[in-house]
């Protein structure tokens, strides 16, 4: 049979601008890349004195400067590139006056929460990972950042005033790895930690154990230690997926001792295993990714654990194809149920079980692990 079009090699390749063991861009001398990432700002004139904005841009003196009416004239704008964006994208800083925390959809996961919801204060991701709902979601791959943080906080005391919150801050950019950049993880975080009804998830494939110690450090210098309403959520690929697929990513060694980091400090660690993809030798390398992560961290220093097959809506699944027409991902014969694009039934079951039992075998118990399957009623 012919060999399957997966480009897997031994080792992940890091551009010197994505750090292994710091924020986003790196701090490190040797990168030639720190202050010119981005190709170009745009910033709409309304926020132009923002403190937040000038923060930022003080922070990119030499890279060209926009101002610009309103954000979707250039995040919105049609036939852009997305490959080409991606390779050297642009910054837009613009304020948001409108909706700022939405339900859980329907594909994530809800672990159980009632009150369920999550808001989009910065839009795009510098990863690069070619399976990512994002490149079927939004027509550009620029970074846009919502500077008015302080309009998502006093939104955010409105809501818990109606009911408790469980909030995740993350899905649409990844926060922590930009955190030396714009303040939002914190933001969160600091805001969460002096509430009693509202929990948090920061989902990350970043190494940033920097940013662990960092909010530590202002917590208690708050005197406000509160870390269980705040969930560290570290995405895990077997290394061969990462190197494949999840392109500018930190490796599996380097996310895996940043959870380890977060969790000496006190802070909750959920692990996921999500989304897991239909890959030569998935059960295999799913396999060893789960003795990877024993031989790091201990059973108690998990929180929970989130298990779930490659899913994307139908709506995005087109457009991902547009976004990366050479990606084998792109491709694969996927099943469809109400909407959902999904692996199929039989490769769900068999891999699922299969992993569902090698955590289990490792002392975590089944309460704690969150298992997302396609179900007729999806």
């Amino acid at each position: 049979s012919a060999k399957a079009p997966f480009p897997f090699s031994e080792e992940a390749k890091i551009p010197p601008c994505f750090s292994e063991k710091g924020d986003f861009p790196c701090s490190s001398n040797g990168c030639s890349q720190k202050s010119s990432f981005f190709r170009r700002i745009y910033a709409e004139a309304e926020i132009l004195e923002h403190p937040e904005t000038k923060r930022i841009l003080a922070r990119f003196p030499d890279i060209p400067l926009l101002p610009i009416r309103h954000y979707k004239d250039v995040f919105n704008a049609r036939h852009q590139n997305l490959s080409l964006q991606q390779k050297a994208p642009s910054l837009i800083l613009a304020a948001n006056h409108g909706e700022r925390f939405y339900k859980g959809a329907r594909v994530c996961q809800s672990f159980g929460e009632d009150h369920f919801y999550y808001t989009s204060c910065m839009m795009n991701c510098l990863y690069d990972c070619d399976y990512c709902y994002l490149k079927g979601m939004y027509p550009s791959s620029n970074l846009l950042v919502f500077v008015n943080i302080e309009n998502y906080l006093s939104d955010l005391d409105a809501l818990l005033l109606e009911h408790p919150v469980y909030l995740c801050c993350s899905y649409d950019s990844d926060l922590t790895a930009l955190s030396g950049l714009f303040p939002h993880a914190e933001a969160f975080c600091l805001f969460a930690a002096k509430k009693e009804n509202l929990r948090i998830e920061l989902r990350t494939k970043s190494a940033n154990a920097a940013f662990f110690t960092r909010l530590y450090e202002k917590l208690s210098a708050q005197n406000t230690k509160n870390l269980r309403n705040l969930r560290m959520a570290f995405t895990l690929s077997p290394q061969a997926v990462i190197t494949a697929f999840e392109h500018r990513t930190p490796s599996l060694s380097a996310r895996l001792s940043a959870a380890k980091h977060a969790a000496t400090l006190g802070f909750p660690v959920r692990l996921c295993i999500d989304p897991v993809l239909a890959v030569p030798n998935a059960k295999a390398l799913y396999l060893t990714l789960i003795e990877e992560i024993f031989k790091i961290l201990l059973p108690e220093e998990i929180e929970d654990i989130s298990l779930g097959m490659f899913r994307i809506a139908k709506d995005y699944k087109k457009q991902l194809r547009l976004a990366k027409p050479d990606s084998a991902l792109s491709y694969y014969p996927y099943e469809q149920t109400d909407g959902v694009y999904h692996l199929g039934k039989h490769f769900q079951e068999t891999l699922l079980n299969a992993l569902l039992a090698a955590l289990l075998s490792h002392q975590i118990s089944r309460e704690k692990i969150f298992l997302w399957e396609a179900k007729e009623d999806v």
